[in-house]
């Protein structure tokens, strides 16, 4: 059998002479569970399936830049840390807001003269009011 961290879980595996390989015998948030499984007692996995929720719109903020990165996302922190980990410059999130698509084309339309590159804009006028304040102003 071999057990294996994949990030906070444990998963473990083990040759099945059935089948001729070796077969996932479930996941675990312990070693010790890991390694006391068996092929005969497969079982779900130990972290929950994820769930369809609503999206949410969500501005980072790159201050040494000036730049604001605005877009969506079902898992917004889980978005930040991969934008973040790649970035060379510190990021902070700034606000998040429910909603989806139509919001998120709204405010890119609408901020569409401070439009650097894709979804960065930046950071002056009207965003950088709203970020400080928490909301747009109507036009």
């Amino acid at each position: 059998m071999a057990v294996r961290r994949r990030g906070w879980k444990w998963i473990a595996t083990a040759y099945d002479p059935a089948v001729g390989y070796a077969r996932h015998i479930g996941t675990y948030r312990t070693r010790e569970e890991a390694e006391g499984a068996t092929l005969g007692e497969r079982r779900r996995p130990a972290c929950p399936r994820r769930l369809p929720f609503a999206e949410s719109v969500y501005f980072i903020a790159c201050d040494d830049l000036g730049l604001v990165k605005i877009g969506r996302a079902r898992d917004v922190v889980e978005r930040f840390s991969h934008i973040a980990r790649g970035f060379p410059y510190p990021l902070r999130l700034a606000y998040v807001r429910e909603g989806g698509r139509d919001l998120e084309r709204e405010i890119h339309l609408r901020l569409a003269d401070q439009r650097v590159r894709g979804e960065w804009f930046r950071l002056e006028g009207e965003l950088a009011e709203f970020l400080s304040v928490g909301r747009l102003h109507s036009k």
